[in-house]
């Protein structure tokens, strides 16, 4: 199955990702901000779901039911009197004064059902909603149908719709309707309602359905599902599998959305059509839809036809279900984008406020260097406000041979298993020593990882030890300025102008220290 796989290769990746070894750094994050980041979450689920139920669910519901141009029109104010200037109409009204349809707008939707169904209006029909879902999730996991198994999968989906489809009238009942003093379950209607409401759903899912799985058909034929099977199953990178099966699914359910949205409203419109006599709507609709709903006393069948149901869809009452639907996905994305952004932004305050034991060790380091009086000379900061890669300006004393009067800049880059291993100290400004690299890397003992020289020239104690701290590493390296081991130099030509030509290496020493002042 690709869901099982790929959750395992899931579980497998982030289990090796955040399984501990002697290499990896105990991460300690504020418990505070990961509390954040999850309300932060929760809530843009609560609100993201809000927004489709109450306006993309309730309210496309009734864009796809009220007659453009009703008979009656309900008024939402029943205190408004024209005749006095001072009262404010709040009904939109076109140039004509004709009233507009109540869903044209959604907020004149919202005030419309919060009027006459209360505060929670726009949840309506969520006791239906959950018991829908559930019932429709359990069945679908009791079923043995592999998600491979795509005919099957296409099958599954169809059933179920057909078979709970008096749950999904119900809910539209709920919707479409004024308040009922009945239980949600007795909305639901039974079988007789049920025969003549199945074809329509059966009708909605083969639609929306074929949109969905034919691509994945044939993506099938062609190799690229299974592809994306063997690497779900594999040991290929999770990544790649992810990839694989977001770009095969990504067609096939951008179809299937466009194609059920009027699939939606053929279904609603037929649902609609069946709402029972005493039963009030709460928005103004023909419920004989232009006399294509002929009563079942009349001989008729009592609900529209999925033809009738489409053509008595006037061109106006589409635009407006559209609108609706277009609206609410601006504001999904709106809210997607709302909520990346603080993610994100917790997100770069968790890195930043991520901490390891080298971290507080170094934070402290700084701090007591940034407030000590006792080391003239040397200043140190955060790069990009990390504390493992520091920026160091060391201000060389008159009194450092050949080195006096220079202004340097260096990077001291420590690594997660500090204080154990040593950090690595890189000049930014050109000098010449002999134990500096020409890229201006430091050779100095007591940067050498605590280990046994192999060429065995220093010794255990002359190499790096957890006692060392940065004040000693630079101190160190003010010292070794004026002091060269020429005997294992980094610079070859440095350590032989100090041996054979000092005048010359003078001068090229001076010659940095006026470098470093800007002189050059």
């Amino acid at each position: 199955m690709v869901a099982h796989s790929l959750v395992r290769r899931g579980v497998e990746m982030a289990s090796d990702h955040f399984s501990k070894s002697p290499d990896q750094p105990d991460i300690q994050v504020s418990p505070w901000l990961l509390a954040l980041c999850a309300l932060t979450s929760l809530a843009f689920v609560l609100v993201m779901w809000s927004v489709e139920y109450s306006y993309g669910s309730v309210v496309a519901t009734l864009a796809a039911v009220e007659d453009t141009n009703p008979d009656l029109y309900v008024r939402l104010d029943a205190d408004y009197d024209p005749s006095k200037p001072d009262n404010v109409d709040p009904i939109a009204r076109d140039v004509d004064g004709a009233p507009k349809p109540i869903t044209s707008k959604l907020r004149t939707t919202i005030s419309h059902l919060r009027a006459r169904a209360g505060r929670w209006s726009r949840f309506r029909g969520f006791a239906m909603y959950l018991a829908y879902g559930i019932a429709r999730g359990f069945l679908f996991m009791i079923l043995p149908v592999g998600s491979d198994q795509l005919f099957g999968q296409f099958a599954i989906q169809m059933v179920l719709a057909v078979l709970l489809a008096n749950m999904q009238m119900a809910w539209v009942h709920i919707v479409v309707s004024k308040p009922s003093n009945k239980r949600f379950y007795q909305r639901i209607p039974g079988f007789k309602s049920w025969v003549q409401i199945a074809p329509v759903a059966a009708f909605e899912n083969i639609v929306v359905g074929l949109a969905f799985f034919l691509p994945l058909l044939m993506a099938k034929a062609f190799g690229g599902w299974n592809s994306a099977m063997e690497d779900a199953s594999s040991t290929a990178p999770p990544t790649k599998a992810f990839c694989k099966m977001w770009a095969i699914t990504m067609i096939p359910s951008i179809l299937s959305y466009l194609v059920s949205i009027p699939a939606q409203a053929v279904f609603v419109r037929v649902a609609a059509s069946m709402l029972p006599e005493e039963d009030e709507a709460i928005v103004p609709f023909d419920r004989s839809f232009g006399g294509k709903v002929v009563p079942a006393i009349l001989g008729g069948s009592g609900r529209l036809s999925i033809m009738d149901a489409w053509r008595t869809f006037d061109r106006p009452a589409r635009v407006r279900y559209l609108k609706v639907i277009g609206k609410v996905l601006l504001m999904e994305g709106a809210l997607l984008v709302t909520f990346t952004l603080a993610l994100l932004a917790q997100f770069s305050l968790m890195g930043n406020m991520a901490t390891t034991p080298a971290g507080r060790m170094l934070s402290r380091q700084l701090q007591q260097m940034q407030s000590s009086k006792d080391i003239p000379g040397i200043s140190c900061g955060l790069v990009d406000n990390n504390v493992f890669e520091w920026e160091v300006m060391l201000m060389i004393s008159d009194d450092v041979q050949w080195y006096g009067g220079g202004f340097f800049r260096a990077l001291l880059s420590f690594p997660h298993e500090y204080p154990h291993m040593p950090p690595k100290m890189k000049f930014e400004s050109p000098l010449f020593h002999p134990n500096i690299y020409p890229t201006g890397e430091v050779c100095i003992s007591i940067l050498h990882p605590p280990e046994e020289d192999k060429y065995g020239y220093e010794s255990a104690a002359e190499r790096w030890s957890p006692v060392q701290t940065p004040e000693t590493i630079l101190l160190s390296v003010i010292s070794m300025l004026s002091s060269p081991n020429d005997e294992s130099p980094a610079n070859v030509e440095a350590a032989r102008l100090w041996r054979e030509d000092p005048k010359e290496f003078k001068r090229r020493v001076r010659r940095c220290v006026r470098e470093s002042l800007g002189e050059e």
